[in-house]
């Protein structure tokens, strides 16, 4: 469990006229390391990125490979000439060196690809690897949450949390500040749980 999970991206290709030069330029990171700073992990088609920007005091720093979701928000970000969010395309695991050790307040992690196949399981990033790198990126106070409505993933990942913390987390009572989005209503619509894990790494 502690080597590094393979990147794997299952969207299909779609031309979009997506160009990663129009991702919006990345701000120089040292200059807000005493924001709020929040790192969004898989944010699908955008609408929990989107509606957690409406929050004043904070930066949005959001990793997606799903190219429709990328274009809802650079358009969201054009649009209303947005200054709070942050987007990167590609692997979330590979992407987060960028960022500078102790910059973000609040990791979210919501309905990522649970990849329920078992001979597909290497592809789930959560691991002891990624929690190891991850804790570098996080301020002391720091908020960890992870969300899905598949049970096998999220036990999993519960599983994973608990021995790297070693300790004996449970599943949160609440969802915090997490947006209703989409796809949410979709899994409840078909009589799925939604399970949500909050943890300090």
């Amino acid at each position: 469990m502690n080597n590094k999970p393979i990147f794997f991206s299952n969207h299909r290709k779609r031309k979009r006229n997506l160009k990663l030069k129009d991702i919006i330029d990345q701000p120089d990171l040292s200059n807000n390391m005493n924001n709020h700073n929040i790192l969004d992990i898989g944010f699908g088609n955008g609408d929990s990125l989107i509606k957690a920007s409406k929050r004043e005091n904070q930066k949005i720093y959001g990793i997606e490979s799903y190219e429709i979701g990328l274009n809802k928000v650079i358009s969201h970000i054009n649009k209303v000439k947005e200054k709070n969010i942050y987007i990167y395309k590609g692997d979330a695991v590979e992407i987060i060196d960028i960022f500078p050790d102790k910059f973000f307040d609040c990791v979210n992690v919501f309905f990522p690809d649970p990849w329920p196949k078992r001979r597909h399981h290497k592809r789930r990033f959560i691991s002891k690897y990624f929690l190891s790198r991850l804790k570098n990126k996080v301020k002391k106070t720091n908020k960890v949450h992870i969300t899905s409505d598949h049970i096998n993933f999220i036990f999993d990942t519960k599983r994973i949390v608990n021995e790297y913390l070693k300790k004996n987390l449970h599943f949160s009572n609440h969802r915090s500040d997490r947006p209703i989005t989409k796809y949410e209503k979709k899994a409840l619509s078909k009589g799925h749980i939604i399970f949500d894990i909050i943890f300090n790494l």
